[in-house]
């Protein structure tokens, strides 16, 4: 008799943890439409050693990736929730980076 499985979202990057990091190259972008009507990217960044696809979005993440080039290799701190609605990331990148 088939069963109801549980459905899972695979690589997405969610930090929960203040330090939380992920290292990778910035692989792609698309831009997406949410619940309220306003357009927001996702960032696929190919997770430095695994290889594995992660994703990655939020208004902070696409002020700070939106003027880098895909091939970039990134590392993406999780700073928290400052002001208790968004979460904040720092963004560095590799020196040798091209930026837009």
């Amino acid at each position: 008799m088939a069963e109801y499985k549980e459905v899972e979202i695979g690589g997405v990057w969610k930090p929960e943890v203040v330090g939380e990091k992920l290292e990778g190259v910035l692989k792609t972008r698309k831009t997406a439409m949410g619940r309220n009507g306003e357009a927001y990217t996702i960032f696929t960044i190919t997770e430095e050693g695994a290889g594995e696809d992660r994703l990655a979005s939020g208004a902070v993440l696409d002020s700070k990736l939106g003027s880098l080039e895909d091939g970039v290799k990134v590392l993406l701190t999780y700073k928290g929730k400052p002001k208790g609605t968004y979460r904040d990331y720092s963004v560095g990148v590799w020196d040798d980076a091209p930026q837009v």
